[in-house]
């Protein structure tokens, strides 16, 4: 999984170096996202999020390229004020999603070493009006506060065209609250009073002589 990670990550970085007369295609790349959430999570919890790219054309993406779609910010859990091993979040690609897509997560490292990245490549080229989803599996690993992730979308080669950009992200926010603390009201410090009261005066008329 962390060589996939980095071959990936590599073979982005090469995609920026390609000149010009590159290849390229023109295709409109758009993302959806949908979750099993609906409202607060708590710590812990584990659940799945279902991606889907679509390529409403008018060309193929290329063969040689890997559509597929990024997820970030993801935080390291912070053990003590020092930043731990784990993401905060999670991420996995779930099995039923093997014959379509593969991810990995990787931590890029400077500038950003207290955060990672899941990056999920798909298995073939998005045809024109066509789509592919992608099962992520999610675990929460963070305690309070609120985190927002986004997914990008991208074509796999950074020369393609895409007419339409404003479609290529989600923003998805998982939230903790804090846990309340119990606030009385007057009658419950009325109730309270009252029993302190009658507990002082049972023990004073009581008290054995």
């Amino acid at each position: 999984m962390k060589r996939f990670a980095y071959l990936l990550l590599s073979t982005a970085l090469l995609a920026l170096a390609l000149p010009a007369i590159a290849q390229t295609v023109t295709a409109d790349i758009a993302i959806t996202v949908s979750t099993d959430l609906t409202g607060n999570v708590t710590a812990g919890q584990t659940g799945q999020i279902s991606v889907i790219l679509f390529n409403h054309g008018p060309e193929d993406t290329l063969p040689s390229a890997s559509p597929g779609f990024s997820v970030s910010p993801i935080r390291r859990v912070d053990q003590g004020g020092q930043a731990g091993n784990s993401p905060e979040i999670e991420l996995s690609v779930d099995p039923s999603s093997n014959t379509v897509c593969q991810g990995g997560m990787i931590n890029p490292g400077a500038p950003f070493p207290g955060e990672f990245v899941f990056l999920v490549s798909l298995n073939n080229p998005l045809a024109a009006n066509g789509s592919s989803t992608c099962v992520l599996n999610y675990r929460l690993n963070f305690g309070v506060g609120y985190r927002a992730l986004d997914f990008t979308a991208q074509s796999g080669n950074s020369q393609d065209i895409d007419p339409d950009p404003g479609n290529n992200s989600v923003h998805l926010v998982f939230g903790i609250p804090p846990q309340p603390i119990p606030v009385f009201s007057h009658q419950s410090l009325l109730a309270l009073f009252v029993l302190v009261l009658f507990l002082a005066w049972h023990h004073l008329t009581f008290r054995p002589t």
